[in-house]
C-alpha cells in the first residue's frame, strides 16, 4: 500500500514500487521471489513441522500407546506421525482450529482392524469450550452395526483424549479415558452423550481417539476380552485446537 507524504507518494502501487532517494523519486517493479526461494521456504516450512510433529506427536502417541491392548510398530508410529502433519502443517499458524472429525479420514492406528468396518454408526466430536470435548455417538443395533468375533458378551468402547501445546514452553501432556460398555444384543443401545475435561490451555493441540475391545462370553479359562490383534480396532477420530 502506497502512502502520500512531503516527499510524494511511496510505497506499493500493485506491482509497482515507489520510492525517494537523494531527493528524487523513483519506481521500479516489485522483486519476485524466485523459484529457488519458494522452495527453500517450503522446505524450511515443512522442517518445522516434522521436527514438532517429530518431537510432541510421538511423545502423545507414546502416552496413548499406554491405553490400547495392541503394541506400536515403527510403521504404526510412523503413519500416524504423517497423518498428524498432514493435518497439522495447514493449520499450524490458525489461532482457530476447530476439533473436527471425518469418519472417512481418521487415522487408523491397527493396520489390522479398521474401526470403519468395526463400528457402523454416526460420531460427532466437538470442542464445547474451557477443556470440555464432547462426543455424541447414535443409537446403535449391536449385532447388526458392530462386527465382532463369534462369542463376544459385549463391547467396550474407550475414548481417549490428549492434548499437547507442541511447544518446549508448556506443561507437557495431559489425557483422560471415558470408557463404557456395549451389550452385545439385537437390543437398541440408545444414543450416548460423552463428556471428557481435559486442562489444556487455549491453542493447544487435542486428539480424540476411539478404541475396542471385544469381552467373551464363555466362562473360565477363556473369560476375559479377545487378545487377537486383528479384533483391537483403534483411530486418531479428530484433531484441533483447543478453544478458550
Amino acid at each position: 500500500m502506497a502512502t502520500i507524504n512531503k516527499e510524494g507518494l511511496t510505497g506499493l502501487v500493485g506491482p509497482v514500487v515507489i520510492y525517494n532517494m537523494n531527493g528524487k523519486q523513483y519506481a521500479r517493479t516489485k522483486p519476485a521471489i524466485s523459484k529457488t526461494r519458494k522452495k527453500q521456504l517450503a522446505q524450511s516450512n515443512e522442517a518445522i513441522v516434522f521436527g514438532l510433529v517429530s518431537a510432541y506427536g510421538s511423545a502423545m502417541l507414546g502416552i496413548l500407546r499406554n491405553y490400547l491392548s495392541f503394541s506400536f510398530s515403527l510403521a504404526t508410529y510412523n503413519a500416524a506421525r504423517g497423518w498428524i502433519r498432514n493435518q497439522y502443517g495447514p493449520n499450524m499458524e490458525k489461532t482457530d482450529w476447530p476439533l473436527s472429525s471425518r469418519f472417512n479420514t481418521n487415522c487408523q492406528l491397527n493396520p489390522k482392524a479398521d474401526l470403519r468396518d468395526f463400528l457402523k454408526t454416526g460420531v460427532t466430536i466437538s470442542d464445547e469450550g474451557k477443556g470440555h470435548i464432547k462426543i455424541s455417538m447414535e443409537a446403535i443395533q449391536p449385532q447388526q452395526q458392530i462386527l465382532a468375533p463369534a462369542g463376544t458378551k459385549a463391547v467396550k468402547l474407550k475414548w481417549i483424549v490428549l492434548s499437547t501445546p507442541f511447544s518446549p514452553d508448556g506443561n507437557g501432556i495431559v489425557h483422560s479415558l471415558q470408557e463404557y460398555s456395549i451389550p452385545y444384543t439385537n437390543a437398541v443401545f440408545a444414543a450416548r452423550e460423552t463428556e471428557i475435561v481435559i486442562k489444556g490451555k487455549k491453542g493447544d493441540i487435542v486428539m480424540v481417539v476411539a478404541a475396542m475391545e471385544f469381552e467373551r462370553k464363555l466362562s473360565t479359562p477363556l473369560e476375559g476380552f479377545f487378545k487377537d490383534v486383528g479384533y483391537l480396532p483403534a483411530a486418531i477420530m479428530a484433531i484441533g485446537k483447543l478453544k478458550k
